[in-house]
């Protein structure tokens, strides 16, 4: 009894001066490590882990925990059964040792089978060994090089392609030949079979074709959810979810914005950029639109530019060009048509060869070409008659060319005709001048000679020829065209006085002529008095003899 007591306290002391030095070397008597607590020592003999089947890696059960204390984090067990996993952080590797993290068991098994890895390696020369990484079922496949294939079926297909990147389940699995593609996303550029310089980021992302696959296709870029994922053409640029779905043999299209070129089938170098942008668009080539839902119904129009939200909206012609928001939204058939500025529409919303700058300028029957120019234009007028067509008053700082110039005068357009009265009078206290003259108030530069009248003067006397301006300096200027109605009138009422004056110069002239003949007749008969008066002198004379 007394040895037993004895043996008891001893290892009871060796226990205590164990735990104060907190080291302990098993299986030898030399230290243990300076770095380690506790050091297993052996040649023979391994440690042998507490022997749990784990049901599940998440589930710390049927490991027992004492009802007042936490699963100890760090516990290490044996499963002899392998677990079942519901997270893929979690993974079941089989039977082995796990970890408990505190949320669940950590496998830290060395060995896995080479099945059950996402990452393959894929031909020779590549980055990552064989069958490196965990997770959902794959294989090894293809006698390329320089691959990466990782999600399950990721490059399965792979025969003689090189410097391909596929992550993701079935990316690139149809891939045998092609070189330099990109695929990361679920199915991403999955049907391709020789294709080559592709990128595709997203789900179905290039992913599938209908009818037959679209194995050939080179250098698309497609980024976003089931981006170009119809794709069979080449050139392609594809940035937004659903951006060139359903592109079948169109190419060298660019759509960034979700649903931008969603339709398009076969048409060809056509620039989408915002949400729906050329959303409808099938054959059309050679179309711009940037914008929420510009061009948005477009199917086979070509040629078209359309800059700004839902621009040219509802267009399905051709050549037209709208820049602004909503601008020429309701055009629908026509062709050769500008809409510039907010808002603004043509004329007629199924006509063509029309012209709408801010709702301003308006322009129809646009037909013409450098050499052979032909149209009309209208400012503040949506029916132009000629050439220029304005609604308004024109202001020009410079001089006015032209090789001539008409007004409208029809009677229809006027009322209360009046005679201008006292013309000649008024025009005789005009002041004609000659002057320099600046272009405008602010300016200091009097480069211009001119002669004409001054308009503070003018307005004394005729003030319907000035006109104020709307400017804020309110500047005066002067109508010379209503001018020549008043110099018509002086001139006509001088010709009035000259005409009298002519006929009473015609009276004087008659009165002198007759004047004139009194004094011939005057002479006449004054020589026939001499001649009287020497026939009666001569009896007289002989009398006297």
């Amino acid at each position: 009894m007394n040895k037993k007591v004895l043996i008891i306290a001893s290892l009871v002391m060796a226990i205590c001066a164990t735990q104060l030095k907190a080291q302990l070397n098993v299986g030898s008597t030399t230290k243990p490590d300076a770095s380690a607590i506790l050091q297993l020592s052996s040649t023979t003999q391994g440690l042998r882990m507490p022997n749990v089947s784990l049901t599940n890696t998440t589930t710390f059960a049927p490991v027992v925990v004492a009802t007042s204390r936490n699963e100890a984090i760090g516990l290490t067990v044996y499963s002899a059964t392998a677990p079942t996993s519901s997270y893929s952080i979690y993974p079941a590797t089989g039977a082995g040792i796990y970890v408990w993290d505190g949320t669940g068991w950590v496998s830290a098994n060395a060995a896995v089978s080479v099945g059950m890895m996402d990452l393959k390696k894929v031909g020779s020369s590549n980055h990552i060994s064989q069958g490196a990484g965990f997770g959902s079922n794959g294989t090894d496949a293809g006698s390329g090089f320089s691959n990466i294939g990782i999600g399950s079926s990721s490059l399965s297909s792979i025969a003689n392609g090189h410097d391909n990147i596929a992550m993701g389940y079935v990316s690139l699995a149809g891939l045998t030949s092609g070189f330099e593609n990109i695929a990361l996303g679920y199915s991403a550029l999955s049907y391709n079979t020789v294709s080559n310089n592709n990128v595709a980021i997203g789900t179905y992302a290039m992913g599938f074709a209908t009818g037959s696959s679209n194995n050939i296709c080179n250098n698309n870029v497609a980024i976003g959810k089931r981006a170009l994922a119809f794709n069979r053409g080449n050139d392609n640029v594809s940035l937004g979810s659903y951006s060139l779905t359903n592109n079948g043999d169109g190419y060298s299209n660019t759509a960034v914005g979700s649903s931008a070129l969603i339709l398009n089938m076969g048409g060809n170098y056509n620039t989408a950029l915002g949400d729906n942008a050329l959303s409808n668009n099938d054959g059309g080539d050679d179309n711009i639109a940037i914008g929420r839902e510009s061009l948005s119904y477009n199917a086979n129009g070509s040629l078209n530019t359309a800059v700004g939200g839902d621009a040219l909206l509802k267009s399905t012609g051709n050549r037209n060009v709208a820049l602004g928001g909503s601008a020429g939204a309701h055009l629908t058939s026509g062709v050769n048509n500008i809409a510039l500025g907010t808002f603004t529409e043509l004329p007629s919303n199924t006509g063509s060869n029309q012209l709408n700058i801010a709702s301003c300028i308006f322009g129809i029957n646009l037909l013409g070409s450098v050499s052979a120019p032909q149209g009309l234009i209208g400012i503040n007028n949506t029916a132009p008659v000629e050439a220029l067509d304005v609604i308004g008053n024109i202001q020009a700082s410079g001089s006015v060319f032209a090789s001539s110039s008409t007004l409208t005068s029809d009677v229809r357009l006027k009322k209360d005709i009046l005679p201008v009265e006292g013309a000649l009078d008024n025009v005789m206290k005009l002041k004609a001048v000659s002057y320099k003259k600046k272009q405008s108030i602010a300016s200091t530069k009097y480069n211009m000679d001119e002669m004409g009248f001054v308009a503070q003067d003018l307005r004394k006397v005729f003030p319907q020829l000035v006109v104020e301006g709307a400017d804020a300096d309110k500047t005066l200027s002067v109508n010379y065209v209503a001018v020549i109605p008043v110099l018509t009138k002086a001139i006509q009422e001088q010709q009035a006085e000259i005409l009298e004056l002519k006929k009473q110069n015609t009276s004087m002239t008659e009165q002198l002529h007759q004047v004139a003949d009194l004094q011939v007749a005057m002479r006449q008969l004054q020589g026939q008095i001499d001649m009287l008066a020497v026939k009666n002198a001569a009896p007289k004379n002989i009398a006297s003899k």
